[in-house]
């Protein structure tokens, strides 16, 4: 359903393209037809990239090139308004695939290589299922040792949740980088680039319910202290609804909600520990382990020889490939990942070392260059989640003691 909506918004935008290519063809002279009809296409094209996705796109292209093709009976016409419309819908894609390069998102790096909104069991939480989600905890390990713990009572979150907290990041940006700040459903779903339908305001909410209540156990050694700290802390640490209604009614007029970052996240970003995300390519992998692996990317560096490197079995883990699968059906599912990273120019390849249990993926040039900024931190290894946490302990000590 929701696809055949979406297909038939872009019909009503290609209608409106023909209708206004027409006029600009019957009214104006022949001086200014080319540059009336070129900037026409330009602007048509931008909102069609805007709104759809690259899917959505292609999907049109090929229904617009088969009833071209299946034509019995040359219509001049209509040939020239199926011709037009697949120029136009091509150009959007490319503008679309161009958008994968702005990475309008800066998202905290701290967050981002705790692992923590990259769990997922799938693209879509089952919303009617009866049974209540068991609140295992779910672990993350480094050197043989547990090193962070993800806790949820709601079970793992979905790939929408993700998407909802990488938007908040967008709106703490455009609200002005404060540590509370509030937005309405209507500004979400604008930079999730949704539509602003009750269910996806009720999808929102839900995602909304499922980042209260994630909260993450981290587990560090600060050296020059010789201590081993455990904390856990949760990602949002409030979050408030105000809904406006109706005089005299409960119709809702308008919700708002209001959240305040944790202390970790807030210090994290404002310090330029951060990564950057491209909500257009986000939106656009279809894969829910390519999303894990995109996200889990964006907070990687580039090593020598220009690749990044992991552990077959670790990777496989933390981009939710299932730990029970035989080594031969893990690295099946995980190409497929690697595969359509590569189709969206994130990665140019992947090896597999010889007699190792290592995976090195090469980042394709502009998304390595991407990868490789660093944050302009205040000092010295600032950005570490133990000095950071350190901070924020005096930060509280300062304010109990006045």
């Amino acid at each position: 359903m929701a696809t055949s909506t979406k297909q038939t918004k872009i019909k009503k935008d290609l209608d409106k393209f023909i209708k206004e290519l027409n006029a600009i063809e019957m009214k104006v002279s022949e001086e200014e037809k080319a540059r009336l009809s070129q900037e026409l296409i330009e602007k048509t094209a931008s909102s069609l990239q805007s709104k759809h996705t690259f899917v959505e796109l292609i999907t049109k292209e090929n229904e617009l090139v088969r009833e071209r093709d299946s034509m019995t009976v040359v219509e001049l016409d209509r040939l020239k308004v199926l011709d037009h419309s697949i120029k136009l819908v091509r150009l959007a894609q490319e503008k679309r695939k161009n958008g994968y390069h702005q990475n309008d998102v800066t998202i905290s790096k701290a967050i981002l290589e705790s692992g923590a909104i990259m769990f997922a069991s799938s693209s879509k939480r089952n919303e009617k299922k009866k049974t209540v989600p068991v609140p295992m905890p779910i672990e993350k390990h480094a050197n043989g040792q547990r090193v962070l713990t993800y806790y949820n009572p709601l079970g793992k979150a979905s790939r929408f949740d993700s998407r909802v907290f990488i938007a908040l990041h967008k709106l703490w940006e455009d609200k002005g980088r404060n540590q509370q700040f509030s937005f309405t459903l209507y500004e979400i779903c604008k930079v999730l680039n949704l539509g602003t339908s009750g269910k996806n305001y009720q999808n929102i909410e839900n995602s909304l319910e499922v980042l209260f209540n994630m909260s993450v156990e981290m587990r560090y050694y600060i050296k020059h202290k010789d201590e081993i700290i455990v904390t856990r802390f949760h990602m949002l640490s409030a979050d408030t609804q105000i809904t406006k209604v109706a005089p005299g009614t409960d119709k809702k007029l308008s919700i708002q909600r209001s959240i305040i970052f944790s202390d970790l996240l807030q210090l994290s970003l404002l310090e330029g520990y951060v990564s950057y995300i491209s909500l257009v390519l986000l939106e656009d992998i279809q894969k829910d382990t390519a999303h894990h692996l995109y996200l889990l990317l964006s907070s990687s560096s580039v090593q020598e020889f220009g690749r990044c490197e992991f552990e077959f079995d670790d990777l496989c883990d933390i981009i939710g490939i299932r730990k029970e699968h035989p080594k031969y059906k893990k690295k099946q599912l995980l190409n497929e990942a690697i595969n359509e990273l590569i189709d969206v120019k994130v990665l140019e390849k992947v090896q597999y070392p010889a007699k190792t249990s290592k995976v090195f993926l090469y980042p394709s040039e502009w998304f390595a260059t991407i990868i490789s900024k660093e944050g302009e931190v205040l000092e010295e290894k600032s950005h570490e989640i133990p000095l950071l946490l350190e901070r924020i302990e005096k930060k509280h000590a300062n304010v109990l003691l006045g």
